[in-house]
């Protein structure tokens, strides 16, 4: 039985604190996003362009993580985390500074490397530090901080978007104490403990199947961030005020659903948990494809945020349940980099439809592909790791 020295306690918190980078750098801009289209109105050659201002931080998270990953393996956790977190901070932040599109798109890519790497070292720390059942109610914390911050972080967001569109940029420097934490609480060397034969479920090898499933659940759950306000605003909903309000409920509800992730995989499965937020996501499709009216959005948010809630946390549970102490770095990076990319794809994969045939449609073509995910994972994932013993 672990002890929970003061030691231990304080680590955890700081590792329930490294879902924050990621959840702010997807978040920060969504509020303002139809405002910084509008200042380029001039320059309609840059106007496909702006919504990667946004979601190119998936672009860096699918390089940024399995990198990371895999260097810490070799050169430590605290090292990693702490050069991640200032690069987060420093690249995140210059792009308040530039006016040149692909710039802004290049830095934000960069910071998205760095938020990618911090969530990383935290989960690979949770799975070395902490026994299962411990580790999952962690990570049930991470997810749930990570979406408090998006609640603080859409709300400024707004704010400041009332006063100058790339103010939000600032929010980068959110994360910036973790660099202290880091060197206070984070082992200096990987955790060298013996936990005994490694589970059956385990493998050296790549978990392909679970890494490209990461990807299409990121998917799911970035795309709404990224749209909802569009989809309000062609309601006739553009205030970003009002954006900032619904994108803050939705975190809400999905903060308040995360504190029970550990309670619920002593009961589910990883593939149903990943079956029942999937059927929540497509509830609140439905909606918002049969209401415009501003309470349904608020409503839907609910649904949403529900059903993105334990995604990340069941995929990093999973992640570690299919590594082993010397590929660890690696397999968490790989399947949280794939799944946190997925805010970039989903762009590439919706966009389109948007602009060509309307938010309905893009609806639509989102629940789909959310039901097949979900029915996927019903099917296929319900043997993983079983449940959490108690």
């Amino acid at each position: 039985m672990q002890t929970k020295s003061p030691h231990d306690t304080c680590l955890a918190v700081t590792l329930a604190l490294t879902g924050i980078p990621a959840s702010v750098g997807v978040v920060c801009l969504g509020p303002v996003l139809p405002l910084i289209e509008a200042s380029y109105a001039h320059r309609p050659d840059l106007l496909p362009l702006v919504k990667y201002i946004s979601v190119s931080i998936g672009l860096g998270m699918v390089i940024g993580a399995p990198i990371a990953g895999s260097l810490s393996d070799k050169i430590g956790r605290r090292v990693t985390l702490i050069v991640a977190t200032l690069a987060f901070c420093l690249f995140g932040t210059a792009g308040y500074f530039v006016s040149h599109v692909p710039m802004m798109i290049a830095l934000r890519a960069v910071a998205g490397a760095g938020a990618a790497a911090i969530l990383t070292m935290g989960v690979a720390l949770m799975g070395e530090h902490f026994e299962q059942g411990r580790r999952d109610r962690l990570i049930g914390l991470n997810a749930m901080c990570s979406s408090l911050a998006a609640i603080a972080v859409v709300s400024l967001s707004g704010f400041l978007g009332s006063f100058a569109p790339k103010l939000p940029f600032f929010l980068h420097l959110i994360p910036l104490p973790l660099v202290l934490l880091g060197m206070a609480y984070v082992p200096a060397r990987t955790a060298g403990r013996k936990t005994g034969a490694v589970p059956q479920d385990r493998h050296s090898g790549m978990p392909w199947t679970m890494i490209l499933f990461a990807l299409g659940s990121g998917v799911i759950i970035f795309a709404m961030p990224v749209y909802l306000p569009f989809f309000m605003r062609d309601a006739g909903h553009a205030n970003p005020v009002t954006s900032a309000s619904v994108l803050a409920l939705m975190s809400i509800s999905a903060a308040l659903y995360a504190a029970f992730y550990g309670p619920a995989r002593t009961r589910l499965s990883i593939g149903s948990t990943f079956a029942v937020c999937l059927a929540l996501f497509v509830l609140g499709c439905l909606i918002l494809l049969f209401s415009k009216r501003i309470e349904a959005f608020f409503a839907a948010s609910v649904l949403l945020g529900f059903g993105m809630a334990w995604v990340a946390p069941n995929l990093m549970s999973a992640a570690n349940l299919l590594s082993t102490p010397d590929n660890r770095g690696r397999i968490v990076g790989l399947v949280k980099g794939a799944n946190l990319s997925g805010s970039f794809v989903a762009v590439l994969l919706f966009d389109a439809l948007y602009r060509a045939l309307g938010a309905s449609v893009a609806i639509i073509a989102m629940a789909l592909f959310a039901a097949m995910l979900g029915t996927f994972s019903f099917l296929t994932l319900q043997d993983l790791g079983g449940r959490v013993s108690t």
